[in-house]
């Protein structure tokens, strides 16, 4: 890829010292509405936010955990990333899911299909029961 420029990701993934407040939930839950996305990555759980403010992103992995990496070309076009994996990216789906719009939920219910046709998600102590249960819900 010829101009572009690649930031190493952290190797350490940060977990969080302190639980996110009613605020901190709310607001992450808009923030994920504009900016973030949600997939099946390598058959688990991916949620993704890009976003060019750095700052912004890492009071995200501070407060919700995950990793910081960044992609593009140098300055200003240079695009931030926070992402979280597994266990942690669907605690945060579960908890902001009632908040988000139908279009976002539909996309974290597809991801979670995908997971399930991959059968990874018991591996995070979720039963096909209770996800069942979300995706007809």
């Amino acid at each position: 890829m010829r101009g572009r420029l690649r930031i190493p990701w952290d190797d350490n993934t940060v977990i969080p010292s302190r639980k996110p407040g009613i605020g901190a939930i709310h607001w992450l839950a808009g923030f994920y509405e504009g900016q973030g996305n949600c997939n099946c990555y390598r058959d688990d759980i991916r949620v993704v936010i890009n976003y060019s403010e750095p700052e912004v992103l890492q009071w995200c992995r501070d407060v919700f955990g995950g990793t910081l990496g960044s992609y593009g070309c140098t300055e200003p076009k240079q695009v931030n990333q926070w992402r979280i994996n597994g266990a942690r990216a669907l605690g945060v789906m579960y908890t902001i899911y009632t908040l988000i719009s139908k279009r976002k939920k539909n996309q974290f219910r597809q991801a979670l299909a995908q997971a399930i046709t991959n059968s990874t998600l018991s591996s995070h102590g979720i039963s096909p029961e209770a996800l069942k249960r979300l995706l007809t819900s």
